[in-house]
């Protein structure tokens, strides 16, 4: 379930853990693998934490928020070696998504007041 759709609810989005590749401390920040589509980004817990390496999966995309979805736009196009191709692809499914997230999002005061009015 998206993430930002299951706060509304008042639900938990899961998420099935992925092995980390042998080779993770060599994947570079911002660079789109296309086996598997995913993109390494730094990230902290806290404002005064050691960073840490981690994956964005697309398949994963529903649990990020959409500012989080929009930093790694950011990164991936800021990374010199992404191909066109792969960078726009990966782009238009992101951007994509946000929108169908937006419009899913804009729905739900609808819902739940038709609910209203049925359990009423």
């Amino acid at each position: 379930m998206d993430v930002d759709i299951a706060t509304i609810l008042s639900m938990k989005p899961s998420v099935v853990p992925k092995e980390a590749s042998n080779n993770f401390e060599k994947l570079k920040p911002g660079k789109i693998y296309k086996e598997g589509w995913f993109v390494v980004y730094m990230s902290r817990d806290r404002p005064r934490a050691e960073s840490q390496k981690l994956y964005f999966h697309v398949e994963n995309k529903h649990l990020y928020t959409n500012t989080c979805l929009g930093f790694i736009l950011e990164l991936v196009t800021k990374f010199k070696g992404n191909h066109k191709d792969d960078l726009k692809c990966f782009s238009d499914m992101i951007t994509w998504y946000i929108h169908v997230r937006k419009l899913l999002l804009s729905f739900i005061p609808k819902i739940y007041e038709v609910k209203k009015r049925i359990t009423n």
